[in-house]
């Protein structure tokens, strides 16, 4: 009985998560982008706002390596629709529209003037 009880305690602890988590990972990446980590910055964020679709971004990019994340997390397009409009992203990765669409199409979308 004691070990059922041991192991439901840990499965809670697993589910709900430490209170205070000690963080063990390294802050800053420690991987590189490969032959991408030549490019600068500023073309990087065209790269990712305008020629990837929202697909690869969020679910092969994005998961690639930290390094990978951090670039993502600073382009101003995934600032701007993350901040804005986290529920589209949501909405078109459910629907697997997301493929289709850039990160700039939605930027446009939201910016567009149109009454």
């Amino acid at each position: 009985m004691a070990n059922v009880v041991g192991y439901r305690h840990l499965f809670k602890y697993i589910i709900r998560g430490p209170s205070v988590l000690k963080r063990t990972v390294a802050k800053e990446p420690v991987a590189t982008l490969g032959r991408l980590g030549i490019l600068p910055n500023e073309l990087l964020d065209i790269a990712i706002s305008e020629c990837c679709d929202i697909q690869t971004i969020v679910t092969s990019f994005y998961l690639v390596n930290r390094r990978a994340r951090k670039v993502v997390d600073a382009s101003l397009a995934f600032q701007r629709v993350s901040r804005h409009a986290p529920a589209a992203l949501v909405v078109m990765l459910r629907t697997q529209v997301a493929s289709f669409f850039t990160l700039e199409d939605i930027c446009d979308a939201l910016c567009s003037n149109t009454s």
